[in-house]
């Protein structure tokens, strides 16, 4: 039996040569398209030419751990927009092993964003990364 809920994703991120190791969270990489939509006469039904396929931005984020992190961010600062690699999404049974097929998705680095600091919060601290969809998910 598989189960559907949102702690059964296992994500793993590659980047410049890099391995990020695995993800707590995953937004993002919502399909869309362009095209045009026209009429081709008084009261005739819309009808649509279709258009190339987009995918939005894909933003991961983790607990920020200094001794992991601050290396990745050092690295991957250097190498700005110009770190590529790639995603893994992998779907989790009810005992969280890994199932059927997974989805890879080819990334760029868009942008980080390291860890807020507040004397006054106890919260913990999380790195975000964005990525651009560098192509079609396999």
């Amino acid at each position: 039996m598989t189960v559907t809920t949102e702690d059964r994703l296992l994500v793993t991120m590659t980047l410049a040569g890099i391995d990020t190791g695995t993800w707590d969270t995953l937004t993002g990489r919502e399909m869309d398209s362009e095209g045009d939509m026209y009429r081709p006469g008084v009261g005739q039904t819309q009808r649509a030419n279709g258009g190339p396929k987009t995918f939005s931005d894909i933003t991961v984020t983790r607990t920020y751990d200094a001794t992991v992190d601050a290396p990745l961010v050092r690295a991957l600062r250097t190498k700005g927009s110009c770190a590529g690699g790639s995603l893994t999404e992998s779907e989790l049974d009810c005992d969280y092993n890994a199932f059927g097929e997974q989805t890879t998705w080819p990334v760029r680095l868009k942008g980080i964003k390291t860890p807020d600091l507040d004397i006054d919060s106890g919260n913990r601290k999380k790195l975000e990364i964005t990525l651009w969809v560098d192509g079609d998910p396999s």
